[in-house]
């Protein structure tokens, strides 16, 4: 933070503000209260707990920095006034902006008189900010160079920002055989500028490495001068302890063939290599003194005692140094042993000294590089609260808006039901009347017997027909039937989709809501609201959810008229039923008397009568397969739509999801129950034709003379 302010005490961690070039000074704000001028340095201030220091983002390229770029210093009075720029200056920045493209992004070299124009009289900033995104010039070699092949250019990207993947670096070049320049480009607009081809020095030694060496250097400074080493390399040894026998004086009567008493403690035993020189020598004394001892033939003198102490002595000597000799190699061979075990681990230790921070520096910026991810997160996660408050006010506002006109269309809805019921009362009033006026008709026609057989034949063949349309109407109403049944099974294999989906089980919620179907509205009466305004309880929904459930009335509302249309066309089958009933009744008992009998006229009535009850049936029918269509439509949108958790002060939001599921389950299971009416409705509706059919079989076996019965009989 050299060349700018430190930032106020007063802000803290997560605080968004930036700085901004004002006549060439820098002047801090917060972020959402003013307006960036220069995106290129607008930078937003950050802090990171890692380092208990504040660092910058750059607006323009998102670029972290630990400090701000030097900027030129304000204008002053007292300096002299710039000079202007020779007329050729403007086509050098020119040439030097397309050099950068032509290098490093030659799809942006069009843009170079844009960018320009951005920057009039600040044409070496524009420069700087280029190489600070894209590298150096063409021709800068004064820091180092981006050559060398592909591999190690792209090693180096990743060696500099991305560590963690410096293994890929292959793949990549793979992947982008024929376009590595290609490669090169995504690289630096990923990551940054090219990385320079600079080595930093390395250190020859690790720490641990050079106390190991200080510690060796100060052993040897100091041990003990080594001992001084004879002619043969072999060190001299102290001198032995004097022997016991040569302390006695006087003359001995010992033989010269038995060793001295006084030596006590015999030396090992030396090795042949090195007792070979020795051994003549002695075998001459002893040889000596045995021929002077048999010369003289008496006791050995003081001197030949006193040579045969000297020898006896020199032989030890030998002996022991010649044990000193082999302690020693032996020695010399586990001390050149440890040395390479030494040089071993000092290298191990460099190896691992040198791994272990190349990790230390991989997770450092592994570290920073999520905190940083975590302070945008944090942003990113403030600003979506803020919109979800807003969003949470709008919902509520739509839902008090469409649970008002949800009374109000179910207040039309039941004055447009009322209506159609005192229309169907009229009608019926009609039907009955006009069924009395056919009563009456057929009374007038008793005492008529003109043309007896033609008539009865004209019957049979309209029996007939009508018996063919009663058993088409049958086989359509088992075909309403099966459909229905189909529908259920389809209903009921996406309801269980819809539980699995929700990952709550079976049957949840639903005995609370079962006894009132109409909690499925929003009423503003079934809905109760606090003192500030908003719902207390009860699920809160989106747009989507709230138009789901505006076309789940309106479907249910159509189901309804439909199941009313239905049962009015029963009762004009039972009336039909009567009136075919009424009419066999006279032709089996009485004989028209006049030609001029309406009879016929009744049957073709009748007829038409069927065939108008055909066609609504198969109306029917097409409005059951729309409805069931409709319902999967709003089963499938209810199943998709996502449930949102709107804060509530009194409920979780885990028990608002809970209850948007409950009463989603609510409204599939009405759904449910309604289909499984209509298919009852079906069945029953079949039962009465069949009874119709029995009926009429029955009346028309009241007659065996009848040439109807007989033909039906055929």
């Amino acid at each position: 933070m050299s060349d700018a302010p430190s930032p106020p005490a007063e802000w803290k961690v997560g605080t968004s503000v930036y700085t901004r070039v004002a006549q060439g000074e820098k002047v801090y704000a917060v972020l959402a209260g003013c307006t960036v001028q220069d995106a290129a340095y607008t930078f937003a201030v950050r802090w990171d707990a890692n380092s208990k220091n504040f660092y910058f983002s750059n607006l323009a390229t998102k670029e972290k920095v630990w400090e701000l770029p030097q900027l030129a210093a304000p204008a002053n009075a007292a300096a002299p006034p710039r000079p202007p720029l020779p007329a050729s200056a403007g086509n050098d920045f020119k040439r030097r902006v397309t050099a950068i493209y032509q290098v490093h992004c030659p799809e942006k070299v069009d843009q170079v008189d844009a960018l320009l124009a951005q920057y009039p009289g600040r044409e070496e900033q524009c420069i700087a900010v280029l190489v600070k995104k894209y590298g150096p010039e063409g021709g800068s070699t004064a820091a180092g160079t981006t050559g060398g092949s592909y591999e190690d250019r792209v090693r180096r990207f990743y060696d500099v920002y991305c560590p963690a993947k410096a293994h890929t670096a292959l793949k990549q070049l793979e992947k982008y055989k024929g376009q590595e320049d290609a490669l090169i480009r995504a690289l630096i607009e990923k990551y940054g500028p090219e990385p320079l081809a600079v080595r930093a020095p390395q250190q020859t030694t690790s720490p641990v490495t050079t106390s190991l060496k200080v510690e060796k250097e100060a052993g040897n400074n100091g041990s003990s001068a080594p001992p001084p080493r004879s002619a043969a390399g072999i060190a001299t040894p102290p001198p032995p302890p004097p022997s016991a026998s040569a302390s006695s004086e006087g003359p001995s009567n010992t033989s010269v063939t038995q060793p001295p008493s006084g030596d006590s403690s015999p030396s090992p035993p030396p090795p042949e290599n090195s007792s070979l020189s020795t051994k003549p020598k002695f075998a001459a004394a002893v040889t000596m003194v045995t021929q002077a001892n048999k010369g003289q033939g008496s006791a050995v003198s003081t001197s030949s005692v006193a040579l045969m102490e000297a020898q006896n002595r020199e032989k030890i000597l030998v002996s022991f140094v010649e044990d000193r000799e082999l302690r020693l190699q032996e020695a010399h061979q586990r001390y050149e042993a440890a040395s390479h075990a030494l040089d071993s681990l000092r290298k191990t230790n460099r190896d691992l000294v040198a791994e272990m921070e190349a990790m230390r520096r991989t997770v450092d910026q592994e570290v920073h590089t999520a905190r940083l991810d975590m302070d945008e997160l944090r942003e990113k996660t403030q600003l979506a609260k803020n919109e979800w408050h807003r969003e949470k006010q709008r919902l509520q506002s739509a839902v008090d808006d469409a649970a008002e006109n949800s009374s109000k269309k179910l207040q039309l809805e039941r004055l447009r039901l009322e209506e159609q019921a005192v229309k169907f009362i009229g009608e019926k009033a009609q039907l009955q009347s006009d069924l009395h006026k056919a009563k009456q008709e057929l009374d007038e026609q008793q005492g008529r017997s003109v043309d007896l057989i033609t008539v009865l034949e004209n019957r049979d063949k309209e029996h007939q027909r009508l018996l063919r349309q009663i058993d088409d109407l049958q086989r359509t109403v088992e075909g309403v039937a099966k459909a229905t049944r189909e529908t259920q099974t389809e209903n009921l294999d996406m309801l269980e989709t819809f539980r699995v989906g929700d990952g709550s089980p079976p049957g949840r919620g639903t005995t609370e809501q079962h006894k009132d179907p109409r909690s499925l509205s929003y009423s503003p009466e079934s809905t109760p609201h606090n003192h500030h305004g908003t719902s207390s309880s009860g699920p809160k929904h989106t747009s989507a959810t709230l138009s789901a459930i505006e076309e789940f009335d309106r479907v249910m509302a159509a189901d309804k008229f439909r199941r009313a249309e239905l049962d009015t066309w029963k009762t004009k089958c039972k009336l039909l039923e009567r009136q075919l009933h009424s009419m066999k009744d006279q032709a089996g008992f009485t004989f028209p008397t006049s030609p001029s009998s309406k009879h016929p006229n009744d049957s073709v009535h009748a007829t038409q009568q069927l065939r108008s009850l055909r066609a609504t049936i198969g109306a029917l029918r097409n409005s059951n397969r729309a409805l069931e269509s409709k319902v999967g439509e709003l089963e499938l949108r209810l199943m998709a739509q996502p449930t949102v958790e709107l804060e509530h002060p009194h409920s979780s939001p885990h028990d608002e999801e809970d209850h948007d599921v409950l009463r989603l389950r609510e409204a599939v299971r009405l759904l449910k129950e309604r289909l499984e009416e209509s298919q009852v409705a079906g069945r029953q509706q079949k039962r009465e034709i069949q009874e119709l059919r029995g009926q009429l079989m029955k009346h028309m076996s009241t007659s065996s003379s009848s040439p109807l019965h007989q033909q039906y009989r055929r």
